[in-house]
């Protein structure tokens, strides 16, 4: 097999497209460096089919594809995956046909997209790649203008856009991020999915138009938003109010513990001109207790049993309150009487910048309070279900040693008592049923259960395994589980009532996650 023919199958051509030339020729940019250089051509004769620019085929009245030879060629370059460690082009002279009219448009070649320099096979290992890595490192990697994978990137994009449908969203996650200083970029995430839908540049009003606008172009109702949850930037508030009449807005709680993380950050850089203990002290006060290290906790103790009256101690213990009412209160009405006492707290603690975090709550108290009656955050999903059906599900059950007077299936497998044969082995073909459940109540309480059902069309077994886990300190938890099970499709009177099985357990338990 000489260099052309291995080539032609490597690429996957098909007639009337070949290889015809192979070769290896230093690189532009480093001649100490090869690259390889692959030409293809057609079979003299060949004819073409022609897609227009809406994709559809040059066809005659009745419907069939017209094909025409080449009329002349064009010459082009394109940027291929790369063989064995040598970066690869792809050349070829592209034919191009008359159109009657006195047209010749060039015909598509079938490993690339129009205009783009590149081949499919180039652009689907760049968009699988910058999945995974920042694109300026993917540039790298293959030796690329980052700039030019953005370009790939942005059609891809774009054509994957073109088939979102947004007719069922019903809440809508506002949120800015910057990049270098004061560039923001402004997200809309769909809350029900936790999927990024929009992003623009900019923070104010107008990014919720630039929205709406692109919503309604993927079949989005406005006036289905029941839910919008956002800071409290006075420019998303209006954008809001202008565009979804019949939404209720919800301040994210992580903003608003944001602002009171700044809050006493103040308070710590002012008290710490006069006290010294206080320097490099920032996180101590900015993270909860449980997130602190064991060090970073004595040392925290270790400042408020020797220095006396520390106000950045009270405006910790403020910032603590606000984080036990998002934790701890069920309801609006519960979150609104301790929010009061909080902000009297506030108003009289003499700390100006606890203050003016009491008057930023205050100007944004009905958004805050909407929370608590419909629990959505920015924040990661707290709730996963997942339901499998499988239509054909074998089960196959095996006991090395089975002695006694047992009724488990004699009439199945290999037991046979008489014999000496103790051994139980059970199968059969059937169908099954899944249902995977987990619910985070909050940082310390969360529900998991799964529900099996399986029969083999004689009997039915069904197992529910319930486990309630308490988290009581960073490490420790308290796991409390209940486990129903009943199961008729081993053989006769063997599980014939419903069994349980129940287990509490205190322990250390660490979760790892990516």
């Amino acid at each position: 097999m000489d260099n052309t023919t291995l080539f032609t199958a490597a690429l996957q051509l098909e007639s009337p497209w070949q290889v015809t030339n192979v070769e290896f020729l230093p690189d532009e940019d480093n001649e100490k460096k090869m690259t390889l250089h692959i030409t293809i051509g057609f079979e003299k004769g060949a004819k073409f089919i022609f897609y227009n620019e809406d994709g559809s085929v040059w066809s005659d009245e009745a419907g069939n594809p017209i094909e025409k030879t080449a009329h002349d060629t064009v010459e082009r370059t394109w940027r291929h995956l790369n063989f064995f460690q040598y970066k690869t082009y792809i050349h070829a002279k592209m034919p191009k046909v008359s159109d009657g009219e006195g047209h010749c448009p060039t015909v598509q070649a079938p490993w690339a997209r129009k205009n783009s320099g590149f081949t499919l096979l180039f652009e689907a290992w760049v968009m699988e790649f910058t999945k995974h890595m920042p694109v300026a490192a993917v540039a790298r990697l293959i030796d690329i203008n980052d700039k030019r994978l953005w370009r790939i990137i942005d059609h891809y994009v774009r054509e994957a856009r073109k088939l979102e449908n947004y007719s069922e969203v019903s809440g809508i996650g506002i949120d800015e991020t910057s990049r270098k200083g004061h560039n923001y970029i402004t997200v809309m995430v769909d809350l029900a999915e936790r999927k990024v839908i929009y992003a623009t540049e900019g923070k104010d009003h107008t990014t919720v138009d630039q929205f709406v606008a692109d919503f309604k172009e993927h079949k989005g109702n406005p006036d289905n938003i029941q839910i919008v949850t956002c800071d409290m930037s006075l420019g998303f508030r209006k954008g809001v109010n202008d565009n979804f009449p019949n939404s209720n807005t919800i301040i994210d709680k992580f903003h608003v513990i944001k602002h009171a993380n700044e809050a006493v950050d103040k308070v710590r850089k002012v008290e710490s001109k006069t006290d010294e203990s206080l320097k490099k002290t920032k996180y101590l006060w900015l993270k909860n207790d449980d997130n602190l290290t064991d060090k970073q906790r004595e040392w925290k103790k270790s400042l408020l049993k020797t220095t006396k009256h520390l106000k950045t101690a009270r405006a910790y213990a403020m910032r603590v309150e606000l984080q036990d009412i998002y934790d701890q209160c069920e309801d609006r009405e519960s979150a609104d009487a301790r929010l009061k006492k909080l902000c009297i707290w506030m108003m009289h603690s003499r700390l100006e910048q606890m203050k003016d975090l009491c008057r930023l709550i205050r100007d944004h108290w009905a958004e805050i309070l909407n929370y608590f009656d419909y629990k959505y955050t920015n924040a990661e999903k707290k709730l996963d279900l997942s339901v499998m059906i499988a239509p054909y599900a074998f089960k196959l059950i095996y006991v090395d040693d089975v002695r006694g007077d047992y009724a488990i299936s004699k009439h199945v497998g290999i037991y046979d008592e008489a014999l000496g044969i103790t051994q139980l082995k059970t199968y059969a073909l059937g169908s099954s049923f899944k249902v995977n459940y987990r619910q985070e109540f909050n940082e310390h309480i969360t529900l998991s259960s799964v529900l099996s059902f399986y029969t083999d069309y004689k009997g039915i077994e069904v197992d529910w395994e319930i486990v309630g886990d308490f988290k009581l300190y960073k490490w420790l938890t308290a796991r409390v589980s209940l486990n129903p099970r009943y199961d008729t499709t081993v053989g006769e009177g063997w599980n014939e009532k419903i069994q349980f099985k129940e287990f509490v357990s205190l322990g250390l338990a660490y979760r790892f996650e990516k």
